[in-house]
C-alpha cells in the first residue's frame, strides 16, 4: 500500500497505515487515535 500509494515521497507529512476491518471495526480506533493525536500535535 506505501508503495502504491507513493507514500515515501512525502517528505514534509506524516503518515500512518493502520490496517482495519470494515465488518468488525478492528483497528478503527487505533487509527482514529493516531489522526487524533497528529492533529492535536499541529494546533
Amino acid at each position: 500500500i506505501t508503495d502504491k500509494l507513493g507514500l515515501h515521497s512525502l517528505r514534509q507529512r506524516h503518515w500512518y497505515i493502520q490496517s482495519t476491518c470494515a465488518t468488525s471495526g478492528e483497528g478503527l480506533y487505533e487509527g482514529l487515535d493516531w489522526l487524533s493525536n497528529n492533529i492535536a500535535n499541529k494546533a
